[in-house]
């Protein structure tokens, strides 16, 4: 891994961070990510990829802006400011 790409994986992750901790501001965290993700040529982690909206890009934080379910060893995330729907497997095989 380059330097450029270490030091935009590390900024990537204090974005996501921030988006948890200022989510007023989360939006425009995440476009920063999606951004410096693009910039690098690196993808955005797996953990923090699926708590973004791929529709509106919303920071999803169940209870608040999202509703999640669980049925039939999907785990289905749904997004109250579009009404997208990201379905995800959860059981373990």
């Amino acid at each position: 891994m380059k330097d450029y790409q270490r030091i935009g994986l590390e900024r990537i992750k204090i974005l996501m961070q921030m988006c948890r901790k200022y989510p007023d501001k989360a939006k425009r965290y995440t476009y920063l990510a999606k951004k410096l993700s693009m910039k690098t040529g690196l993808p955005i982690p797996r953990e923090y990829k699926r708590w973004i909206c791929k529709n509106c890009g919303e920071y999803l934080i169940p209870g608040k802006n999202c509703t999640v379910r669980l049925k039939n060893k999907l785990r289905i995330v749904t997004c109250k400011a579009c009404g997208k729907i990201k379905r995800f497997n959860y059981a373990n095989k």
